[in-house]
């Protein structure tokens, strides 16, 4: 594989010195624009010099990019190491570790609470807090009954610490259950008019009706006016 020339790599390498924050911070506009600019500027300068290129490739070279990974169940062998590292992103990968292996609701409610504890004692802002919340309880999703007791946890833990961001959860709370509401609400209009329209709503009907997402109820309901059979009506 015929190499990088020497000029273009130093260039390159002294720019990358540039995004080495982001390893610790959030990609920001500017970044990602400064990135762009880079690739287009380093893929312009090996253009430019791609003559021996072109000789490795009529014999046959090809170029390959190699990037590490980082497979994130590995690092459940070094869950203390995990658990004394105040890294945000740590507690990301704690959770995705347990989201893998943990499929009891209520042994999953446990680790949920852990994560949200240790949260808290790490002496997060306000916002770093709410936002970790919101991917922990998007990526550990429990059963109903286990979720009405880790939100009473989660009340407990913040009078204890007193951290009082109950109002934020409460709210978070409150969204999923207004858009819970408004599906049911339109799976009965669209049972109304299966009935209306076929005389009845079979078993079957009715368990595509509860299972349906707003997206598919509005469809469904926009077809049954033009559609034949009740079949046609609530086909995917």
């Amino acid at each position: 594989m015929a190499p990088v020339p020497s000029v273009i790599r130093t260039a390159l390498l002294a720019e990358m010195e540039g995004y080495e924050h982001l390893l610790f911070e959030p990609m920001t506009q500017t970044d990602l624009d400064g990135l762009y600019a880079l690739f287009y500027s380093a893929l312009g300068a090996i253009i430019a010099n791609a003559s021996h290129f072109i000789d490795a490739i009529a014999l046959g070279c090809e170029l390959t990019f190699t990037f590490p990974t980082a497979k994130l169940i590995g690092w459940e062998d070094h869950w203390a190491e995990l658990e004394a590292n105040d890294n945000v992103f740590v507690l990301v990968v704690m959770a995705q570790v347990k989201a893998k292996r943990v499929k009891d609701g209520a042994t999953r409610k446990d680790v949920k609470v852990a994560l949200i504890r240790l949260m808290y004692e790490r002496g997060y802002s306000r916002e770093q807090v709410v936002q970790l919340f919101i991917i922990i309880d998007w990526m550990l999703q429990l059963p109903k009954a286990p979720g009405r007791e880790f939100i009473q946890a989660v009340y407990a833990i913040q009078e204890e610490k007193h951290m009082p961001y109950v109002n934020t959860i409460e709210r978070l709370g409150n969204d999923k259950g207004e858009k819970l509401g408004e599906v049911k609400g339109e799976a009965r209009l669209l049972k109304k008019s299966i009935v209306s329209k076929y005389g009845q709503c079979p078993e079957w009907a009715q368990t595509k009706l509860n299972a349906a997402d707003a997206e598919q109820l509005e469809a469904w309901a926009e077809r049954i006016f033009n559609a034949e059979t009740l079949e046609e009506s609530l086909s995917v």
